[in-house]
């Protein structure tokens, strides 16, 4: 029995040594555009361009295809732009986006990796304007993206990568990340 319990042990080493387990941190700067409406007042095309800190961990499924689960967690409130001009108290926030992703990779050359990104993400955010109904909700979406990996060495990298977190009619957050990465 103590040869079998050891022989597991060792067994479950071994593959957690060959995993390819690894981590990103990076910053975030979004991009959202809302299409505001309510009766009798004018409609609001907003812009608004909150920041975040996003973090993402990842598992090697192969050398070219990991999946990867996502949060990225908003850094306060910002200003609301309508059609250039910003709306005196309005506000807007991205408290979180949590995602779960497939990432297909491919090496160009050297220590170059290309990606795409895709999976589901969930949104919350929350959006005050004078005079409109306030805004808390969570949106839960197809979401989207491509990048760039240089790696600094076996362990450490660099990235690059923009993301459309969540698109649907009247509405739309997309965001570019640079950050850091480190293998396990």
């Amino acid at each position: 029995m103590k040869n079998l319990v050891l022989a597991s042990v060792l067994t479950l080493c071994a593959i957690g040594a060959q995993a390819q387990v690894y981590g990103e941190l990076g910053y975030t700067s979004l991009s959202t555009k809302e299409l505001v409406t309510k009766p009798k007042l004018d409609d609001l095309n907003t812009r608004t361009s909150p920041k975040a800190i996003r973090g993402i961990v990842g598992y090697e499924l192969t050398p070219n295809i990991t999946v990867e689960g996502m949060i990225a967690i908003g850094m306060g409130n910002v200003d609301v732009d309508d059609k250039g001009k910003t709306i005196p108290l309005a506000t807007y926030k991205v408290q979180n986006i949590l995602g779960l992703y497939i990432k297909p990779k491919f090496k160009v050359v050297g220590g170059l990796e290309v990606f795409v990104r895709a999976g589901l993400a969930r949104t919350q955010r929350e959006f005050d304007i004078p005079k409109y109904d306030p805004i808390s909700d969570n949106e839960l979406n197809f979401s989207y993206g491509a990048g760039l990996r240089y790696s600094i060495n076996p362990t450490a990298s660099l990235n690059v990568d923009y993301m459309q977190y969540l698109n649907k009619v009247g509405l739309e957050i997309n965001g570019l990340t640079v950050g850091i990465g480190m293998k396990f």
